[in-house]
């Protein structure tokens, strides 16, 4: 919305089939130039002008230095951006991308770029999102319970109000109370405490919640399993 783009040259070019399209930006104004290669996009550069006749030359991308900083700073991001992966792997580019862009976001506070700079980082902080769930998720399934503590924990810290919060925090009781059943004697009745916590936390949380009745057996187990440890 409010962008027209002009098709430019196709052609092929060391076995790969490339096509130019120019994105113009109303207002600002400001130029993005695509590559599709093969049919994958690629940020070649950008032009920034006040009038929406933007070319790069025109807009005196060539005179000014701090043009030309201003671009290479946002596709230096946006380069990290692109590599970032599907969720299931890695999230290393996506933190990367986050922290470029917020950074480009904090040096150029006029940019017209900062509207698709808030884009781009909730778009890559949904995404580790649901990796960090998914990591604790899977921990859990293989009863790897000590990992997936810590996973749940990490997931609630970095994402305040996370989609996931519910479910994240009715494992993380879970994972915990498997974890002290499990563990030697020496760790079981810190571990029950670290379980009860958890339980006192959820049903503060979510009191109407139907899973409570599970949550609250759990927190009852915990307490009469400390009594057996102190008997």
């Amino acid at each position: 919305a409010g962008a027209r783009h002009a098709l430019g040259a196709l052609h092929r070019t060391r076995g790969y089939t490339v096509l130019h399209e120019s994105f113009h930006h109303r207002p600002g104004c400001g130029l993005t130039r695509i590559a599709l290669i093969d049919g994958q996009p690629f940020a070649c550069h950008m032009a920034i002008s006040a009038n929406w006749m933007v070319h790069y030359v025109n807009a005196g991308m060539y005179d000014e230095a701090a043009k030309r900083q201003e671009e290479a700073d946002f596709m230096a991001a946006y380069s990290h951006y692109k590599l970032s992966p599907n969720y299931k792997l890695d999230q290393s580019y996506s933190q990367k991308s986050v922290e470029a862009l917020q950074s480009f976001v904090n040096k150029y506070p006029d940019s017209k770029r900062i509207p698709e700079c808030n884009k781009l980082m909730d778009e890559m902080r949904k995404k580790m999102e649901k990796k960090a769930h998914q990591q604790g998720l899977l921990y859990y399934k293989l009863g790897q319970y000590q990992s997936a503590v810590k996973s749940f924990e990490i997931l609630l810290k970095d994402y305040p109000g996370s989609a996931f919060e519910t479910e994240a925090k009715y494992l993380l009781v879970k994972s915990s109370f498997e974890l002290a059943e499990n563990s030697i004697e020496e760790k079981r009745e810190e571990r029950y405490n670290e379980t009860i916590d958890y339980c006192k936390k959820y049903m503060d949380k979510f009191k109407d919640k139907k899973l409570n009745k599970e949550i609250k057996e759990i927190y009852q187990k915990s307490l009469s399993n400390i009594k057996k440890i102190k008997a």
